[in-house]
């Protein structure tokens, strides 16, 4: 990645794609906390400013996104999901088919948000992000949506297979 402009209200790169296409993207500085060109110190566009929702420090906010990236890489949702897996498919054959079944993945989807979410050892890249409570949030949130995300999936898959097989079995 080429970073091409900096100097309005939008980033301009370049990434290099395969077979050497090169494609140009941008984004807003808003969206960028910073950017360190080849060469150049790390340019920050991140600024605390409660009015708007900043309200991290430029360290906290760093703890907070190397929670989310490590969540992002790290947290594992699989078995939630084999337990959505089976609750829509006993679901469906408790319920005998019918449309009712298919509001499964919503209730279990909200109902797996309850639990605690782990952070285990092996999804932490840098131990020293742990002391930080922004570190466990930026993790937590992400993992959480993750979860849903693949709860709601699962469960969804559960009951449409299940019915699928409810309705040739007939």
């Amino acid at each position: 990645m080429e970073i091409t402009d900096d100097s309005g209200a939008n980033v301009f790169f370049d990434l290099e794609r395969k077979k050497n296409k090169r494609r140009s993207l941008n984004l807003y500085k808003a969206e960028i906390f910073s950017v360190t060109k080849r060469g150049e110190a790390e340019v920050i566009f991140y600024a605390k400013d409660p009015d708007i929702g900043y309200d991290l420090s430029i360290q906290e906010m760093r703890y907070y996104m190397s929670g989310q990236d490590d969540a992002r890489q790290g947290y594992d949702p699989w078995p939630s999901m084999a337990g959505g897996f089976a609750f829509g498919a006993a679901t469906v054959f408790y319920l005998e088919g019918g449309y009712v079944p298919f509001l499964t993945p919503f209730i279990y989807g909200f109902s797996m948000q309850i639990p605690y979410i782990k952070i285990k050892e092996s999804s932490i890249r840098d131990k020293r992000n742990t002391i930080s409570d922004f570190y466990v949030e930026g993790y937590n949130k992400t993992a959480r949506s993750k979860k849903l995300l693949s709860n709601f999936a699962a469960t969804m898959a559960g009951v449409v297979v299940s019915s699928v097989i409810v309705e040739v079995s007939r």
